[in-house]
């Protein structure tokens, strides 16, 4: 009987730690999008400015 609970004590533990394994993986994931995302809203804020400077420009030409 002690056998049979160490050993489902061990798969338990296994699982729990792979299971932690895949957390970490998928908040690695998710702050690697954040990064992604913060990228693509810096570029499209600098293209917006760009783009008012050229307007500015061109009505004032």
């Amino acid at each position: 009987m002690d056998n049979e609970i160490l050993d489902l004590l061990k798969t338990i533990n296994n699982k729990l730690d792979e299971h932690t394994q895949i957390l970490r993986s998928l908040e690695h994931a998710s702050e690697m999008h954040k990064v992604e995302i913060d990228k693509v809203n810096y570029t499209a804020a600098k293209i917006e400015g760009e783009v008012k400077g050229i307007r500015e420009d061109l009505i004032a030409g």
